[in-house]
């Protein structure tokens, strides 16, 4: 009678590498409620519903079958979402002190069928802003922005950092006010 003898291989990195290529799972869909949610808006004019993720995405929910999808380009944890209401636009706080801002665009007209379509909407970063530290003071808790503050018009963004400091951004431009900054000194006085 015979005997066979299957001789087991050593992992082969060139074979693990060609396995993983092949049968990688990439996300090609994405549809439902976010996976680590981090921040919640909502704009009672348009009726839209954002949610923060703590991998830097953002999600908006409108009526049926109404949902946008923006994504950061870092993989930063969303702390606040603030929408400009009856704008379309929204901002964003993450982890890593940055302020962004984002909006529902209109994508260009095009043709179907020899028919001119609207094109969809997506969410867009339209601009971004980061809290300069301040002189002499190399912690950076003392920029850590805690609160934001959006005035009734819209026009203008408060900024309250954990070091006491109060800031003013002009939008939809993300431009710093800097005669109206108030520094923790200022504020006590």
């Amino acid at each position: 009678m015979m005997k066979f003898r299957f001789r087991r291989q050593g992992t082969d990195p060139q074979r693990e590498k060609i396995k993983q290529e092949l049968f990688a799972f990439n996300k090609t869909v994405e549809h439902g409620f976010p996976h680590q949610p981090s921040a919640l808006a909502f704009d009672p004019k348009l009726q839209l519903m954002a949610i923060g993720t703590k991998s830097g995405a953002i999600k908006i929910y409108g009526a049926p079958g109404v949902e946008f999808t923006g994504l950061h380009k870092d993989t930063t944890a969303v702390t606040q979402i603030h929408f400009l209401p009856g704008q379309g636009r929204l901002l964003s706080l993450l982890d890593d002190n940055t302020i962004h801002l984002w909006e529902l665009v209109v994508g260009p007209h095009r043709e179907v069928g020899g028919a001119k379509k609207e094109g969809g909407v997506c969410l867009k970063q339209v601009d971004n802003y980061s809290l300069p530290g301040r002189p002499g003071i190399e912690s950076c808790s003392a920029t850590r922005v805690t609160v934001l503050l959006l005035l009734k018009s819209c026009d203008l963004l408060c900024i309250g950092t954990e070091g006491g400091g109060v800031y003013f951004l002009e939008l939809p431009h993300l431009m710093l006010k800097e005669n109206q900054t108030l520094l923790q000194d200022q504020v006590t006085q």
